[in-house]
């Protein structure tokens, strides 16, 4: 089924969009008002390798949404194509979300406790965010009305798997 042209994908690539964007909404006024020093502010020895963001460090926004992507498409996965294949893609997507986040340690602009906190942030947005989509396989019960999933969210979502199903037999 992969590899998928990512313009085949406009509607994967549109909940990814908004996967990052839910991510940066909610991470953002914590890093605002926490206000974490960088590496670079404790020591001049620190030189990173990037601008350095003037908001704070912690948690690290490049591993949240790392994380919270990689879930959602471990789901959409799960649902495209057999168990072992969605694992190893799985795994691989893992691997390169934590990939992100030592990157910016790395590069001197994290600690590691930032890109530690962003990765469980990251996963619970993810599955969260799978929970709403319903993509983790496990409708919501109907007397949970409460917590029913945004029609929209199912619709992106049933809309990406299809999109997936017709790139690969295209």
């Amino acid at each position: 089924m992969l590899p998928v042209p990512l313009r085949a994908l406009p509607v994967s690539m549109t909940l990814l969009q908004a996967v990052a964007r839910q991510c940066t909404t909610l991470v953002m006024p914590v890093k605002h008002a926490l206000g974490c020093w960088r590496p670079a502010d404790l020591s001049a020895n620190v030189q990173p390798m990037l601008a350095t963001p003037g908001h704070g460090s912690f948690p690290a926004g490049h591993a949240v949404q790392a994380h919270a992507a990689a879930a959602v498409l471990k789901a959409l996965w799960a649902h495209l194509l057999e168990k072992a294949d969605a694992q190893r893609l799985g795994s691989l997507a893992e691997r390169i979300a934590d990939r992100v986040g030592q990157n910016r340690v790395v590069a001197g602009v994290h600690f590691k406790l930032d890109v530690v906190a962003g990765k469980k942030l990251g996963q619970a947005i993810g599955n969260w965010i799978v929970s709403m989509a319903q993509l983790d396989r496990s409708p919501l019960k109907k007397q949970d009305a409460s917590v029913a999933p945004p029609p929209l969210t199912a619709s992106i979502s049933a809309a990406a798997i299809a999109e997936w199903k017709s790139a690969s037999r295209g």
